[in-house]
């Protein structure tokens, strides 16, 4: 008879444009399966919180999803507010030395234009601007992978990445 293979917990970042969302069960469900696995489970949210008048999924409260997501904050509509409240971000974060050149290339307009400009590039990096270390990086659609692809060129965040393709995704261009 074989013996049980042994694994080490690995530290698994699922990505996601907002959370929690009831309709994406798979995602939740390939949340709870790492962790009843033994892994180390965080959520990173990219355009921050659902609705929080849609219902929240069972797996969400039995896991205590919402302790394990990093939120990143809503681009607020008024465009000054953006930059003091950006501005206000910064200056709470322990960001390191070597990730200010990742921020001024964030805000370039010539390299990322309209997300630049409107700031939505930056407020999404906030998560991960203090440096992030995963095994893995599980992009659950391919648009967030574009992003996460740029943060970790960019070295804010390390880990080998995933990505899952699903509906619009496959054929956004």
């Amino acid at each position: 008879m074989k013996a049980a293979a042994t694994h080490s917990p690995m530290k698994i970042v699922h990505v996601v444009e907002e959370f929690p969302v009831p309709s994406e069960t798979f995602v939740l469900n390939q949340i709870a399966g790492a962790l009843d696995r033994g892994h180390d489970v965080e959520i990173l949210a990219l355009q921050g919180a659902a609705d929080p008048e849609l219902s929240v999924h069972p797996i969400v409260e039995q896991y205590q999803l919402l302790s394990r997501t990093r939120f990143s904050p809503r681009v607020p509509a008024n465009y000054v507010e953006r930059w003091f409240t950006l501005a206000r971000s910064l200056s709470k974060l322990p960001i390191p030395q070597q990730h200010w050149q990742a921020i001024l290339q964030l805000l370039n307009p010539v390299l990322h234009g309209r997300d630049a400009l409107s700031l939505r590039l930056i407020y999404r990096a906030l998560p991960v601007l203090e440096g992030l270390d995963y095994d893995i990086i599980h992009c659950q659609f391919g648009t967030t992978a574009l992003v996460i692809l740029l943060f970790k060129q960019l070295g804010l965040i390390e880990g080998k990445l995933v990505v899952s393709f699903r509906g619009r995704d496959i054929s956004w261009a």
